[in-house]
C-alpha cells in the first residue's frame, strides 16, 4: 500500500508541478512563466511528499494543504485525503474524498478513490453505531443506579416506619408521598413504554422494508443502521423495566404504610379525637376490597 501510495504521489508530481523536461523547459515569448504562487506551491509539495514518505503526516497534511491552497490543482486533494487516512482523522478523509471526485470527475484512480469511500463511509457509520450503543448503555447503567438509591431510600423509609408504628404510627404525609411516587414513576413508566412500542415499530418497519426492497443480503449501512434502531428500543425497554420496578416498589410501600399511619394525628398534647379514622382491608367474591372506617 505505501508503494502504491508514493507511486500515485510521483505521477501526481509530473502533473502538477512538471516531472519532466517538457514541463522544466523555459517558456517561449508568448508563453507565460510560473508564478510565484505556482513556485510556492511547488517547493511545499514537494517537502510534503519527503514528510509524507518518512511517515511525519501531520506536516505532510500542512504542506499538502498549503500548496492546494496556492495553487488550487484537484490533484493535491487526493494527497490531502490520503494523508486524513493514514492519521485515521475519517470524516475529513471521506469529504476531502468526495471532494477531490467532484473537482476531478476524470481521476484515472477513480475506482479505488470510490472504493476507498465506501469503506470509510461503513466505519464512520460503524463508529457512530458504537457510540450510540455506548451512549444507551450509559443511559442504562445510569437508570439502574438511580433505581438501586431509590431502592435504599425506599428500605430506609420501611425501616423508618416500623419504628414509627412501634412508637405509635406513621404520618399520612408519608404515605401520601410514597403513594405519589408510586404514581410519578408510574406515569414516566407508561410514557417510556409507549416510546418503547414506537422504537420497536420503527426496528420492525425499517427491517421489513429493507426484506422487501432488495432481493440481496443488507448492506452494511443497513446493518448498522437496524443496529441503531434495535439497540434504542432495548434501552428504552430497559428504562421501561426499570421504572415499573420503582413504581411497583412504591405502590407496596404505600399499601403497607397504610396500616402503619396514625390518621387520627394523636399527640401527648392533643385531646382524643371523637371517632377514629383506620384502614379496612376485606376479601369478598368481586375480589380483594380495602378501604377506610370510622371507629366511633
Amino acid at each position: 500500500m505505501k508503494i502504491r501510495v508514493l507511486l500515485a504521489f510521483s505521477l501526481f508530481s509530473m502533473a502538477l508541478f512538471g516531472g519532466g523536461a517538457v514541463a522544466l523547459a523555459q517558456p517561449g515569448a508568448d508563453e507565460p512563466g510560473p508564478t510565484n504562487e505556482d513556485q510556492a506551491a511547488r517547493l511545499l509539495f514537494q517537502s510534503a511528499r519527503e514528510a509524507f514518505a518518512v511517515g511525519e503526516y501531520e506536516r505532510a497534511l500542512s504542506g499538502f494543504q498549503q500548496a492546494y491552497d496556492l495553487s488550487r490543482r484537484p490533484a493535491l486533494l487526493y494527497n490531502i485525503g490520503t494523508t486524513l487516512d493514514r492519521l485515521r482523522r475519517d470524516d475529513e478523509a471521506l469529504a476531502i474524498f468526495e471532494q477531490f471526485l467532484r473537482e476531478d470527475p476524470e481521476t484515472p484512480n477513480r475506482a479505488e478513490i470510490e472504493s476507498r469511500v465506501a469503506q470509510l463511509r461503513a466505519g464512520i457509520q460503524a463508529r457512530h453505531a458504537r457510540e450510540e450503543a455506548a451512549r444507551l448503555e450509559a443511559e442504562r447503567v445510569d437508570a439502574e443506579r438511580r433505581a438501586a438509591e431509590e431502592e435504599r431510600r425506599l428500605a430506609e423509609e420501611h425501616r423508618r416506619l416500623a419504628e414509627e408504628a412501634a412508637s405509635g404510627g406513621a404520618h399520612p404525609a408519608l404515605m401520601i408521598s410514597v403513594g405519589g411516587v408510586a404514581v410519578a414513576t408510574g406515569a414516566m413508566a407508561l410514557g417510556f413504554g409507549l416510546r418503547t412500542r414506537a422504537l420497536d415499530d420503527s426496528y420492525e418497519g425499517y427491517i421489513a422494508t429493507t426484506d422487501a426492497a432488495s432481493e440481496f443480503p443488507p448492506t452494511d449501512e443497513q446493518r448498522a443502521e437496524a443496529r441503531e434502531r434495535y439497540n434504542r428500543a432495548k434501552s428504552r425497554q430497559t428504562l421501561t423495566n426499570t421504572m415499573l420496578g420503582i413504581s411497583g416498589a412504591a405502590l407496596i410501600g404505600a399499601v403497607t404504610l397504610i396500616f402503619f399511619t396514625d390518621w387520627d394525628g394523636d399527640s401527648d398534647d392533643a385531646p382524643a379525637p371523637a371517632a377514629r379514622l383506620t384502614p379496612s382491608l376485606g376479601v369478598s367474591a368481586q375480589g380483594v376490597e380495602m378501604g377506610m372506617t370510622y371507629d366511633f
